[in-house]
């Protein structure tokens, strides 16, 4: 997959994205999700929402990566799941500083906001919402 090259965000790291993060920047309402499709993102069942997913990769110096899948409801960018390989080195928290960056840059208002976390990373969402990097986070019920 192609993908953008940029580096202006930290000095010493060279970031690729996928190109459909242009593409959210630049009409981020072909993603948003209508009242049927809710539905099915509130009960984890992200695939049935089709075009509408949103699925980013990003590439870091030294073959390290996080990827993230996501769908926009109302003006939230809403996250379902973030990966990042090889994991506790702030790969995470970067792609979200990035993610930020990006929607500030363009002028897009969507806000970072996490779903279905479960319990046992809450401690690591609460940080990344003291540190500003997402709004709120919402714990799924089906991991309570």
């Amino acid at each position: 997959m192609e993908c953008s090259e940029i580096s202006k965000i930290w000095n010493n790291y060279n970031i690729s994205y996928d190109p459909l993060l242009d593409d959210v920047l630049s009409n981020h309402s072909k993603f948003k999700i209508n009242n049927k499709e809710k539905n099915y993102a509130k009960c984890g069942d992200y695939l049935k929402l089709g075009e509408k997913n949103i699925w980013l990769q990003f590439h870091y110096e030294n073959f390290t990566r996080c990827r993230l899948v996501a769908y926009i409801e109302g003006e939230k960018f809403k996250i379902w799941s973030i990966v990042s390989t090889p994991k506790k080195i702030g790969l995470g928290s970067r792609t979200l500083e990035f993610l930020n960056q990006m929607f500030l840059d363009s002028g897009c208002k969507l806000k970072l906001f996490i779903v279905d976390v479960w319990p046992v990373a809450k401690g690591f969402w609460d940080k990344m919402k003291q540190r500003s990097l997402i709004t709120d986070y919402e714990v799924s019920e089906c991991h309570i």
